[in-house]
């Protein structure tokens, strides 16, 4: 019997061929119960690797099978859907940090067309100009300085009156990582 983490992989490599398909496909195609299924799409989902239909589920239109398993391309820890940054370049290659620091310090190094951040509270993509970024709260993410990007800057200040942590803008809080020398330290 194969591991969730296998059936998850299955699953991703099922949709990556096909789009999108129903529970009732998978649950026979796996060979376990529909609600395994349901679990194990939570858990894809929760990964930011595929979106839950009525009755089914399909391939997130960005993400891939190796998104499952993709590491940063800053510090090489494992990307997570929460904190994710992308970065869209001109000859259409696409680089994922792990989080809004790493993201932001590949700026250093590198001109993007596109940048997304990841919402830290709805886990939805936003514009990484326009976002409000929380640095230093008291929350351990995978990097340190910890920052968490938000797409409101009202649910930033929320988030802040329990996790603590500087508000700060897209160049406020590039200039900080540029200004601190914040590589990654990973925890």
């Amino acid at each position: 019997m194969p591991t969730p983490h296998q059936r998850q992989q299955e699953i991703l490599d099922f949709l990556e061929k096909r789009g999108n398909c129903s529970i009732q496909e998978l649950s026979e195609l796996l060979s376990v119960s529909a609600m395994t299924i349901h679990r194990d799409l939570d858990k894809l989902t929760g990964d930011g690797a595929v979106i839950k239909v009525h009755g089914g589920a399909m391939l997130r239109p960005v993400a891939r099978a190796a998104n499952f398993k993709s590491m940063c391309s800053m510090c090489r820890q494992s990307v997570r859907g929460q904190l994710v940054f992308s970065l869209q370049f001109n000859d259409e290659k696409e680089k994922e940090a792990c989080c809004p620091h790493c993201g932001l310090m590949m700026l250093n190094m590198q001109n993007p067309i596109l940048m997304l951040a990841t919402d830290f509270l709805s886990g939805n993509k936003i514009n990484a100009l326009q976002a409000a970024y929380l640095v230093q709260p008291d929350l351990k993410t995978c990097c340190s300085p910890s920052v968490l990007s938000f797409s409101a800057r009202e649910d930033a200040q929320r988030f802040q009156q329990g996790f603590g942590g500087a508000l700060m803008s897209f160049s406020e809080t590039r200039g900080f990582l540029s200004d601190s020398h914040a590589l990654p330290d990973t925890i």
